[in-house]
């Protein structure tokens, strides 16, 4: 991993492990470098931290930034499943847009299974 990757991240690591929301929120690093070092991370660590994040976010706004991101990302590396790994997060205020979102994804299974991972979503 990058030298770089670890000290912008290492703060929200250790404000995950304390466990508290205002300190994982506090601990989010400024845009535009916490979106690019989270989608480099393994799976499992870019999932630990989106699991952490996402619910202490405040607005729809903050949570669509990570929504889009994650959509991106899996367009840009389809094996990755930054997306997938987010759809449990999505509130449903957000589910519509989602949908709009996933519909300019280019035709492929994996479309297939992020629709139907968000129809699954939509009715837990």
């Amino acid at each position: 991993m990058h030298p770089h990757t670890v000290d912008i991240l290492q703060p929200l690591r250790m404000a995950i492990m304390k466990g508290e929301a205002e300190a994982i929120r506090m601990a989010i690093p400024e845009p535009p470098f916490f979106l690019s070092t989270l989608f480099k991370l393994e799976p499992s660590d870019r999932d630990n931290i989106l699991d952490n994040v996402f619910p202490v976010l405040d607005t729809d706004e903050d949570k669509w930034e990570l929504i889009e991101a994650a959509a991106m990302d899996s367009l840009a590396r389809p094996g990755k499943g930054a997306f997938i790994s987010i759809i449990k997060h999505i509130p449903a205020s957000l589910l519509s847009e989602t949908r709009t979102l996933v519909a300019h994804f280019p035709a492929s299974r994996a479309r297939q299974d992020i629709e139907a991972m968000l129809d699954t979503h939509a009715t837990d």
